[in-house]
């Protein structure tokens, strides 16, 4: 019996009625994009310049297009944004025809963090990632067990470290809370005042795998639950709006 109950649980979450009499729209001209950059590529420092060029390239699209705002998936750039100064004063710099939400790293005394950029009229805010994934951005074991498979398999990487609650921007007037990834599929990140939430997602570590339609449909309960949109830009899998 045990091993039918995943199963069962998706067909449960597939079958709830998520329309709604009242759909509450999106309240920006967004451009939500999605891109297939490979995770076997995405770090390697040959293929970085061609990676920030696709990210300029959507922003300027969406600049062409008209857009009030333009949604980048999770570490869309692959690197530490913060310690990269002509990154972020390009950003800045188009901040003023577009408000830019992407993906990055963030580096501050020695500590690593998977961050949310916002870039808005030149400047700069960040949110840091509250809940890490277990075992992909941290291991949940004791200090000398975490060292070593963090050399034996991440050659010599530190654990991410996390922020101590949710990040709420202010975008045009209107607060959205930001989620990165597994966070989208925790439900607190829906609790207290929250109408809108961005998520930002690299789903190419699962690829294949059911992961993205397992985390769409646990998006999908919690947006219905608490009467939340949710805007989710997507690395490896199709990006979307999930009305409540």
């Amino acid at each position: 019996k045990q091993k039918w109950a995943p199963l069962s649980f998706l067909l449960l979450l597939a079958s709830i009625d998520y329309s709604s009499a009242s759909v509450q729209k999106v309240p920006l001209d967004v451009a939500i994009t999605q891109t297939n950059i490979d995770q076997k590529k995405k770090w390697l420092p040959s293929e970085r310049a061609s990676i920030v060029a696709m990210n300029f390239d959507k922003i300027e699209k969406a600049i062409a297009d008209n857009k009030e705002l333009i949604i980048l998936p999770e570490s869309t750039l692959p690197l530490y944004l913060n310690l990269a100064p002509a990154l972020q004063n390009r950003l800045k710099e188009y901040s003023y025809a577009i408000d830019i939400i992407i993906g990055s790293l963030f580096a501050e005394r020695r500590k690593s963090y998977n961050a949310t950029y916002y870039y808005s009229q030149g400047v700069e805010k960040i949110g840091k990632k509250m809940i890490l994934v277990p075992f992909g951005e941290y291991i949940p074991l004791p200090k000398f067990l975490r060292k070593y498979i963090n050399d034996l398999i991440f050659q010599g990487g530190e654990d991410y470290e996390t922020a101590d609650a949710p990040t709420d921007f202010i975008i045009k007037g209107i607060k959205i809370r930001s989620a990165i990834c597994y966070e989208a599929t925790a439900e607190i990140f829906y609790q207290g005042d929250v109408d809108y939430l961005i998520a930002i997602s690299n789903n190419q570590w699962f690829q294949p795998s059911t992961e993205p339609t397992l985390q769409k449909l646990i998006i999908k309960l919690y947006a219905k639950r608490h009467g939340v949109t949710v805007m989710h830009s997507i690395n490896g899998s199709q990006s979307m709006v999930i009305y409540p």
